[in-house]
């Protein structure tokens, strides 16, 4: 098991870094018209609300849910 830890938190890394570079390329993109701090704050809510829906929205863990069975 201390090996999957391992693997899971290289994992997270990698997927915090992805979506933090996602939630700065949409508020970029966005209509929004914020700069400095707000941005900031902006992307950390973002962040924290895909976290959040990731973890809450389980139509998303039951459309992968077929990769895992044999």
């Amino acid at each position: 098991m201390a090996h999957l830890d391992e693997i899971a938190n290289e994992v997270t890394k990698e997927i915090l870094e992805e979506l933090y570079q996602r939630s700065i390329k949409a508020l970029e993109y966005s209509d929004l018209d914020i700069e400095g701090d707000d941005f900031n704050d902006a992307s950390s809510y973002i962040m924290d609300l895909v976290i959040i829906k990731l973890k809450t929205d389980n139509s998303c863990i039951e459309s992968r849910s077929g990769l895992f069975k044999d």
